[in-house]
Formats: structure tokens, C-alpha cells, sequence
């Protein structure tokens, strides 16, 4: 009996390790471009998956958004069933968000597989207010 639950034991013990070893391999990296802006303003948004393995715990994940300015959104393709082997990963992904108002937004996406979090990652923005044009007359003046 006692190696019965020893053995069960290992094996729930290298599940939670592998899992973990699955986190650690995978990393989320965000950027943003313009990270400074004058609103309103189109700031786009380049998600990259480094590390882990280029198999079905990667393929087509789920990216939720906190885009810092009290609104969110979640991002999920349609994709095939996924073929070890001929099925192609894709680690790069691309959106924008507009921001209508002055803020400092925070804006934060985690990536998911099913439930598993694959990672999170954040960047903050300044959105100021858009200088107004000068008015006035200029004259030329030449010595």
C-alpha cells in the first residue's frame, strides 16, 4: 500500500514539476509604439512568446487585454486542430487600441492556453493632450 501512494505521489510531484518547468520556459514580452502620444492617439501593440517548445501547449492562445483606460478585451483565433509535427506556432502577435482622453495608462495582456497562464507581461503609456497650433502673424525681416 505504502508504495502505491509513493509511486501516485512521484507522479502528481513530476506533473507539478514539468508544469512548472512549462512556465519558466515561456516568456511574454510586451511592447508598445507610441509609448508617449497626443490624444487622441492609435497606439499599437507587439506581443512576442519567447521560449517553451513550438508544440500544442503554445498553439493558439488566448490574449486578454487590460488596455488601462477601463476597458478590455480578449483576442482568440479560429484555428485548426493542431498536427504535431506540420502545425506552424505562431509567436508574434499584433493589435492596436485608441485612446481618446489624456491618461497615464497601464496596459497589460496575459496569454493563456486553456487555463493555463503562459505569461504576463505590461507597459505604461502617456497620453497628454494635444498642443493647440500657434496663431498669431510672423513677419519676415531681412538685415
Amino acid at each position: 500500500m505504502r508504495f502505491g501512494v509513493a509511486v501516485a505521489g512521484l507522479a502528481l510531484l513530476g506533473a507539478l514539476t514539468a508544469s512548472a518547468a512549462e512556465k519558466k520556459g515561456t516568456r511574454v514580452s510586451l511592447r508598445a509604439a507610441p509609448r508617449v502620444a497626443a490624444a487622441p492617439a492609435t497606439v499599437v501593440f507587439n506581443v512576442e512568446l519567447t521560449g517553451g517548445e513550438d508544440g500544442e501547449a503554445l498553439y493558439c492562445p488566448v490574449l486578454e487585454w487590460e488596455w488601462g483606460d477601463g476597458t478590455h478585451s480578449e483576442e482568440e483565433e479560429e484555428c485548426p486542430p493542431f498536427e504535431a509535427g506540420h502545425t506552424q506556432i505562431q509567436r508574434r502577435f499584433t493589435t492596436s487600441h485608441e485612446y481618446r482622453d489624456r491618461a497615464n495608462p497601464k496596459v497589460a495582456v496575459t496569454v493563456r492556453k486553456g487555463d493555463r497562464v503562459l505569461g504576463k507581461d505590461a507597459v505604461a503609456l502617456v497620453i497628454g493632450d494635444r498642443k493647440k497650433p500657434l496663431s498669431g502673424s510672423f513677419q519676415e525681416t531681412h538685415p
